[in-house]
C-alpha cells in the first residue's frame, strides 16, 4: 500500500510540473474504488466511498454520510440523524428504519407532531401512534397502549373492544348479538352476566335474528331453535296434536284441514261452518230464532225471525215453507180459500168481496148487508143466530129468535118485537106467553079496535 501511494504521488506532482490542467487532478481515483478522489471522503481506502454498501450495526461509515455526529453515519444516514435508511436491516434494528434520510428531524427518536402533515417519528401515521397499531391516539384509536384496540380492528373473543365501538366481542360466539340472551354456538353465563360460557352448554342457533334462541319461554318444552314456531304460546310446538282453533299447534306450517275460514265470516268448517265458500251459510242464528243455515233442517233467512223451518200449528208448513201464520192451523198454503177476511192459503191476494166495508168484522161475502154496521152474518154470542138471522142482541146468547120470552120482564128474548111471545107480528103477546092475543096465528085477532 505505501509503494502504491508513493508511486501515486510521485505520478501526481510530474503532472502538476507538467503543466496538466486541474480537471485532470480531479477525476483521479487513487484508491481505484470507482469514485473520484475530489469527491472520496477516503480516497486511500477502496472500501469506503460515496454509495458503498453501508451495513448498519458495524460502527463504519463506508458511504461517506460524513457526520459530524460520532453516533451517526454508521449505515445509510444521509441526514445524520443516527437512524439507518437501510431496507435490509436485521430484525431487532428495524424500530430504528428512518422513513426519511433527507430529513433529520423525521426519525423513529422524534416525538411525533399530530396532524402537521409529516410522520415525524416514522411510525406510519401523523399522529401519536404508542402501540404502534397504525392508529391515532384520541383520534382512532381508543387505546395507545394495546395494539389489539383500534377503530375498525376485527373484534375477536377476547374480552375486548378491539374496534373502539363501546361494545366488546359483539359478533363473536362470545357476544349476543340478536340480545336474545343466548350467545352463538354456546349460552350465557349462569349468572346472567352478558359473557358467553365456554360452551359446554348448547347455544344460539342463529345469533343474528332474535326469535331463534335457546330459551323455552313459554314452557312447552321447545324453544325456537327446536323449530317451536311460537315460544309464547304453549299450545303450539313441534308434535303437538292439530285442535280446531284456526292456528298451526304442531308448527309444521299450516294449521289443519278445515281449520281456516275461508269466507272470514268468524266461522270454521272444523266449527260447523257448513258452506266456508259462503259468509252468508255458518251456524250463527243472527236473527235470534233458534235457528242457523247451518242446522237441519236449516233456517230459510237467518237476518228475518220470522221465518224460521219450525212448524209451530203442524199444519204440515212451517214459515220457511210459506205458512203466513203459523200459529193457525187453516192458515197454509195447503188449504183454500175462505169468506173470513183472513189470506187461508197464504198468497197474498183477497177476494174482492173479502172485504169490510161496514168495519162488523163479517166481510161482505157473507154479511146480509155490508153497509150496515149493526148487521152481519157473526154468531158472536154463539147462540146459533147472527143479526142478519134476526138476533136482536148478539151479545146475549138468551136474546135470539128461538129463545122463550114471556110477558111481564121488560125485555124482548124471542126479537120478535114484543115483550113475549108475538108470532102473528100483531104487537100483541099470545095468551100462551102471558099476554091477551086470543089467536097469535092471525094478526086481524087482537084488542085493537
Amino acid at each position: 500500500m505505501t509503494n502504491r501511494l508513493l508511486a501515486a504521488t510521485t505520478a501526481a506532482l510530474a503532472l502538476t510540473t507538467a503543466g496538466c490542467p486541474d480537471e485532470a487532478v480531479n477525476e483521479f481515483d487513487f484508491d481505484g474504488d470507482g469514485v473520484y478522489d475530489a469527491e472520496d471522503c477516503a480516497p486511500e481506502d477502496a472500501d469506503v466511498f460515496p454509495g458503498n454498501d453501508d451495513p448498519f450495526g458495524d460502527g463504519e461509515d463506508t458511504d461517506c454520510d460524513e457526520c459530524d455526529d460520532p453516533n451517526a453515519g454508521d449505515g445509510i444516514d444521509t441526514d445524520c440523524d443516527g437512524y439507518p435508511a437501510n431496507d435490509d436491516l436485521e430484525q431487532q434494528h428495524e424500530h430504528l428504519y428512518d422513513c426519511n434520510d433527507e430529513d433529520h428531524l423525521v426519525n423513529p427518536g422524534m416525538e411525533e407532531v399530530s396532524n402537521n402533515g409529516v410522520d415525524d417519528d416514522c411510525d406510519g401515521v401523523d399522529c401519536t401512534d404508542e402501540d404502534g397499531d397504525g392508529a391515532c391516539e384520541g383520534i382512532d384509536d381508543c387505546d395507545d397502549e394495546d395494539e389489539d384496540r383500534y377503530l375498525d380492528n376485527p373484534e375477536v373473543a377476547d374480552g375486548k373492544d378491539n374496534d373502539c365501538d363501546g361494545t366488546v366481542d359483539e359478533g363473536t360466539q362470545a357476544y349476543d348479538d340478536d340480545g336474545d340472551g343466548s350467545c352463538e354456538g354456546v349460552d350465557l353465563d349462569a349468572d346472567g352476566s352478558d359473557d358467553c360460557s365456554d360452551g359446554t352448554e348448547p347455544g344460539d342457533c342463529d345469533d343474528e335474528d332474535a326469535s331463534l334462541n335457546i330459551a323455552d319461554l313459554d314452557g312447552d318444552g321447545w324453544a325456537t331453535c327446536d323449530a317451536d314456531c311460537d315460544d309464547s304460546d304453549p299450545d303450539r310446538f313441534p308434535t303437538n296434536t292439530e285442535v280446531c282453533d284456526g292456528v298451526d299447534n304442531d308448527c309444521d306450517g299450516s294449521a289443519a284441514d278445515g281449520e281456516v275460514d275461508v269466507d272470514a265470516d268468524g266461522w270454521m268448517e272444523c266449527e260447523g261452518d257448513c258452506d266456508d265458500a259462503d259468509s252468508g251459510v255458518n251456524p250463527e242464528d243472527n236473527d235470534a230464532d233458534g235457528y242457523s243455515p247451518c242446522d237441519d233442517p236449516p233456517d230459510c233467512d237467518d237476518d228475518d225471525g220470522l221465518l224460521n223451518p219450525v212448524d209451530s200449528d203442524h199444519d204440515g208448513f212451517s214459515t220457511c215453507d210459506g205458512d203466513c201464520d203459523d200459529a193457525a192451523f187453516e192458515v197454509n198454503p195447503g188449504v183454500a180459500e175462505v169468506c173470513d177476511l183472513i189470506d187461508n192459503d197464504c198468497d197474498g191476494v183477497q177476494d174482492a168481496l173479502e172485504v169490510d166495508n161496514d168495519v162488523d168484522g163479517d166481510p161482505a161475502c157473507s154479511d146480509c148487508d155490508d153497509g150496515d154496521g149493526s148487521v152481519e152474518n157473526l154468531d158472536v154470542d154463539g147462540d146459533t143466530f147472527s143479526t142478519c138471522a134476526g138476533d136482536c142482541d148478539d151479545a146475549l146468547a138468551a136474546y135470539n129468535p128461538m129463545a122463550s120470552d114471556n110477558v111481564g120482564d121488560g125485555y124482548d128474548q124471542n126479537c120478535d118485537g114484543t115483550d113475549g111471545v108475538d108470532v102473528d107480528g100483531d104487537g100483541w103477546a099470545s095468551e100462551g106467553s102471558g099476554g091477551d092475543d086470543c089467536d097469535d096465528d092471525d094478526d086481524t085477532m087482537n084488542l085493537d079496535d
